[in-house]
């Protein structure tokens, strides 16, 4: 037959005829439960952790094989290590992942939040694309009419790494025009 278990006891808790016998002043000298009472304090287990802790995260290096884009920084002192995105960063994107920014918040949901940010899928989809186009540009020719339209592509393309609205391209040309870029000034010519 198995030991008998003993139950503990808060020893600042009030017994049940206590409870019900609010005028002995809180003490019932009749009733003496401290032989019941186990007075050791018990180890927390392994699963329960201290709330007013915040629990230490941790950079796992199988997220470098999950994200193709993601960069860990690792430093002398392990306060000082950060990740970042590359694809952001390359493109001067403005997020909480860029190498500047130092993010130490080392958990999935930050990957995979980040994975879906606009910044982002930008630089991942419409820069490659467009420096492509760029590329495909500047092969075809080098005239002084293609020497102009890489300057125009050029514009567009730190137009857009800066986020600046598509509606200013035009008066960024004109401001270029009115600097004399000699590349464009093919194109005022009719």
């Amino acid at each position: 037959m198995p030991p008998k278990k003993v139950l503990k006891l808060d020893t600042k808790q009030q017994t049940l005829v206590n409870f019900w016998r609010p005028d002995t002043g809180g003490h019932d000298d009749s009733l003496d439960l401290s032989a019941s009472v186990n007075e050791e304090k018990e180890q927390p287990s392994a699963s329960v952790r201290d709330v007013s802790q915040p629990k230490k995260r941790e950079f796992l290096t199988k997220w470098l094989s999950m994200y193709s884009w993601l960069r860990f920084v690792e430093r002398t002192d392990t306060h000082d290590n950060f990740m970042y995105c590359s694809i952001c960063d390359e493109n001067n994107a403005k997020n909480s992942m860029v190498q500047q920014m130092h993010n130490r918040n080392y958990q999935n949901t930050t990957l995979v939040r980040h994975a879906g940010h606009p910044d982002h899928v930008n630089a991942v989809r419409v820069v490659p694309q467009m420096k492509q186009s760029l590329a495909v540009a500047l092969q075809k020719g080098s005239s002084d009419k293609d020497k102009a339209i890489e300057v125009m592509f050029k514009t567009l393309e730190w137009m857009i790494k800066e986020d600046l609205p598509l509606s200013k391209f035009q008066s960024l040309v004109q401001l270029l025009h009115d600097f004399n870029v000699k590349d464009l000034e093919i194109l005022s010519q009719k």
